[in-house]
Formats: structure tokens, C-alpha cells, sequence
């Protein structure tokens, strides 16, 4: 009878600001009154936290996280199952309203000890455990880029990362949205720290689940899709900027990704482009093209010539035929079931499966 008191208590405490300051004071005097409460009271504290930060009142809430942890850390020596699960939700979540105050070191300490808390956990229930886990390993590599902490940063979320991917085979829905933060997350540590290369990589994994994600719910997941295309953007201007740097006074760089040493003697100057380069020989033609485009020039070079290809970031590509054979490239993409726009000879389409 007193559990289905007190989980009333707690969905009431759920439903506004207000309501959550009043179950929590009224939980307060009982806990005052008898230690057995005191669970139920952390419990409360922690939603009580939750609705001050939504209100913006995020030092209030770092008051009443507080107040929780000190109940949980006397509690948790003594009876670390029963006080264990909430003190690491305290600290993960302190970790997050520390970090959003801009204090840092809090953040990062506060990160740490809920990481080392939930492995603990970990053992008496993976099914429960693993996702907290994997967040609190997420905030942890968040905490370390912000105190400019890279190198020890990427591990910590490489690793959250995994546990996501595993995660998300079995329950795509619900884990795929944080297995694409992560890799958001990832994807910008790793271009911090000049990686590039790899940094793009898993920002371009990031993007298709997001644009996935999108398709499946419209608008629940369209800031972040744009955040992730906004990273890529300056990561691969970063990266051209650098290649840039090291390339010859006459070449031409459009983007990061170098030419093959046969297609840059033929080129006119330019050395790099914007998109992964593969060399592809067939039908006595060869030159190097976007990664992307690799199987359909390939098929189209059986119909036509091309003098250019390229694709764009939204999945959208285009080719130009020589001269009299755009034909012969539109009936062979029709046959592929993609629906081309013919603007002046260049002909433009979506690639399949974008």
C-alpha cells in the first residue's frame, strides 16, 4: 500500500515544477521522520532537479542534486543496491548541469565518478545498466574535449559508441538517436584533433542515421541532422585549408580528397576535390571519381562518355555526357530506376538508396 502511495506521489511530482516542489517538501518531513523514506525522497529530488532545469533554473537544480547526493553517499556504503542506481543518476546528471554553467572541472569530476559507479552496476543488471552506462561514458568524452582533453576524450566515446552500435541491433528505435550523438560527438573530437580523415568518416555514419532518423519521425530529429551536416562542413574546410597549405603554389584544391598521380597530369592544375576519390578502369575509360558515383559511371561508361561527374551532400548527383549521348545516359538510368533531370546536357539525379 505505501509503494503505490508513493509511486502516485512521484507521477504527481512529474507533472509540473509546482507539483514536484510539493511532493518533495511533503516526502522531506516524512524522511525526517523515518530513514526509510529517504530513498523515495532522492528519487523525488532527482525529477524535482529535472523540472528546475527546465524551468532554466539550473543552479537550483545543482542545489537539489546535491541535497540528493548526500542522502545517497550516506545511504549507499551501507546499502549500495538500493542507493547505487540514484546516486549515479545524481552525479550524471550534476555532470550535465555542470557542464551547461560552464563548470567545467565540476563537470568532468562529477562525469568520472558516475562512469565508475555505473561499472560497478554494470555486473547486477547489463539490461538496465549498458545504456546508462554508455551515456555517462558519452558526457565523460564531452567533459574531456571540454577541458581540452582530445586524446582522452576519443577512446571514452569510441567506447560509448560500441556499446550504442551493439545496442542498437536489437532495439533500433529507442538506442539509434544516442548511437548517432555519440558519433556526432565523435566525429568532432576527431576533427579537433586534425584527424580528419576518420573525423568525417564517422560524422558521414552520424548523417545517414540522422537522415534515417528524420524519414521515420519528421520533425523530432531535423536540428540534429543539421547540426551533423554543419560539422561536416567545417571539417572538410578545415581539412582543405590544410591541404591547401601543402599543396603548390598552381594546383587547384576544391576539397581534402586528393587525385590519383595518372588524373593529375590531366587536370588542368586541380589536385584535390571535396569528395573520397576511386580510380575506375572500364569500356577503355578510366579516370578517378566520387567514391559514391564509382558503380554507375562504371555502367554508364558501357552506353556514353562522360567529361564530369560529381555528387553533392544531400545525396544528389550529376554527370555530363559528351556531347549527343545524354540519351543513351538517360535511358540507362531510367533502367536503374532513378529519375533524371536534364539541365542543358548535365544531367542531374539522386543516387539509389539516398
Amino acid at each position: 500500500m505505501a509503494r503505490r502511495w508513493m509511486d502516485k506521489l512521484t507521477r504527481w511530482a512529474m507533472r509540473d515544477l509546482a507539483g514536484a516542489e510539493e511532493v518533495a517538501a511533503h516526502v522531506r518531513r516524512m524522511a525526517a521522520r523515518s530513514p526509510r523514506f529517504e530513498r523515495d525522497l532522492t528519487t523525488l529530488l532527482i525529477r524535482l532537479a529535472v523540472r528546475q532545469a527546465e524551468a532554466d533554473r539550473r543552479h537550483d537544480a545543482l542545489a537539489t542534486l546535491a541535497e540528493a547526493a548526500e542522502i545517497c553517499r550516506r545511504r549507499a556504503a551501507a546499502e549500495p543496491a538500493r542507493f547505487g542506481p540514484n546516486l549515479a543518476e545524481v552525479l550524471h546528471r550534476q555532470s550535465l548541469l555542470h557542464a551547461e554553467v560552464e563548470q567545467r572541472e565540476h563537470a568532468l569530476l562529477a562525469a568520472e565518478q558516475a562512469v565508475a559507479l555505473y561499472q560497478r552496476l554494470l555486473p547486477r543488471n547489463p539490461g538496465w545498466f549498458e545504456p546508462l552506462y554508455a551515456n555517462a561514458l558519452g558526457q565523460l568524452g564531452f567533459c574531456l574535449s571540454d577541458c581540452d582533453r582530445l586524446e582522452e576524450a576519443v577512446p571514452v566515446v569510441e567506447h560509448a559508441v560500441r556499446i550504442e552500435r551493439r545496442l542498437a541491433v536489437d532495439s533500433p528505435d529507442e538506442r539509434l538517436p544516442d548511437l548517432a550523438r555519440w558519433l556526432h560527438n565523435l566525429g568532432s573530437f576527431l576533427m579537433k584533433a586534425e584527424r580528419f580523415e576518420e573525423g568525417l568518416h564517422v560524422t558521414e555514419e552520424a548523417i545517414r542515421i540522422r537522415e534515417r532518423l528524420v524519414e521515420d519521425a519528421p520533425g523530432q530529429h531535423e536540428t540534429a541532422l543539421a547540426d551533423s551536416r554543419h560539422n561536416r562542413e567545417l571539417g572538410l574546410a578545415a581539412w582543405t585549408r590544410q591541404v591547401e597549405e601543402q599543396a603548390a603554389p598552381d594546383d587547384v584544391v576544391l576539397g581534402p580528397y586528393p587525385l590519383c598521380d595518372t588524373c593529375k597530369q590531366f587536370s588542368g592544375g586541380l589536385v584535390a576535390v571535396r569528395h573520397r576519390q576511386i580510380h575506375v578502369r572500364a569500356h577503355g575509360k578510366e579516370a578517378c571519381v566520387d567514391q559514391g558515383l564509382a558503380e554507375i559511371v562504371t555502367g554508364l561508361w558501357a552506353v556514353c562518355a562522360t567529361r564530369s561527374c560529381c555528387e553533392d551532400e544531400g545525396g544528389r548527383a550529376y554527370v555530363v555526357p559528351v556531347p549527343g549521348q545524354a540519351p543513351a545516359a538517360e535511358e540507362f538510368l531510367a533502367g536503374l530506376g532513378v529519375r533524371v533531370e536534364n539541365e542543358g546536357g548535365v544531367l542531374y539525379f539522386r543516387l539509389p538508396g539516398r
